[in-house]
């Protein structure tokens, strides 16, 4: 009994210098070398993902160069405006007048892109320099996203 009444204090104490420790911080992702790949195109327009987003139709099926947080993730090729709306992002989007799309919500504030042989598996969740062709009537992933960018030819990590 008396090495248990020891060992309380003890670990009572130890516990306590524990609580006012430095809280474990996770280091940000350094780009991995496969995260770049491609030559940009010097016609390309250079744009944020902010005007591209708030006017469709001016860059629709145009070549688009644009930074975001790009997520390469199951169900989940996206480009957002911050690391924060990779997280949560918002149903807030809209899509050009144009499109047809039965969506049963609104789309996220969000552009899908085409992943399919593209190697930007090592950009996940990374600030990337993007460059395709705009699609405002391409939703993603259950036309969850408010456009999309395909025929990918450049992805640079920032």
């Amino acid at each position: 009994m008396s090495r248990h009444v020891t060992a309380i204090p003890v670990l009572l104490a130890i516990a306590i210098a524990g609580c006012g420790a430095e809280p474990n911080r996770v280091a940000p992702k350094s780009p991995s070398p496969e995260c770049s790949f491609g030559t940009p195109d010097p016609t390309a327009v250079a744009t944020d993902l902010d005007q591209v987003l708030a006017d469709p139709e001016r860059f629709a099926g145009r070549r688009v160069r644009l930074r975001a947080f790009l997520t390469n993730e199951f169900e989940d090729h996206g480009l957002y405006i911050s690391e924060v709306t990779t997280k949560k992002p918002t149903l807030d989007g809209k899509r050009a007048p144009r499109c047809d799309v039965r969506a049963l919500v609104p789309p996220m504030k969000a552009l899908w892109w085409d992943a399919a042989g593209t190697p930007g598996a090592g950009c996940n969740r990374s600030l990337v320099t993007i460059e395709g062709i705009f699609d405002p009537c391409e939703g993603g992933h259950m036309s969850l996203f408010s456009g999309g960018l395909h025929n990918v030819n450049s992805i640079h990590s920032e």
